[in-house]
């Protein structure tokens, strides 16, 4: 069966909101800024590093794959396009698109 969504490969290191939190889940590596450092600590919890990706608890339990900002268009154009349904509207397009299994 294909993935309903495909995935980018991204040969470059990028910088992304991802990056403090993988770097502290897997390397245990803090942000300088004390207020940052605090604030990816706390949040961390939320976060976990599978097979080089982040993903984060969801609502209902369920890990949410989190995504890249050059992902993030590709993945909400699939979900209004269609692959999920019909068309549709801002609202519902979060809803399905948290309930794929994004983040």
């Amino acid at each position: 069966k294909e993935p309903i969504i495909e995935t980018l490969e991204i040969t470059e290191e990028e910088e992304s909101w991802m990056k403090p939190y993988i770097l502290q889940l897997k390397k245990g590596i803090l942000p300088t800024n004390e207020n940052e450092a605090r604030k990816i600590r706390i949040n961390a919890t939320f976060y976990n590093v599978y097979e080089d990706r982040l993903y984060r608890k969801g609502y209902s339990n369920l890990w949410l794959k989190c995504i890249r900002k050059r992902e993030e268009e590709l993945v909400i154009k699939k979900i209004h396009l269609g692959i999920c349904g019909a068309y549709t509207g801002s609202r519902a397009i979060t809803q399905k698109t948290l309930r794929i299994g994004y983040f």
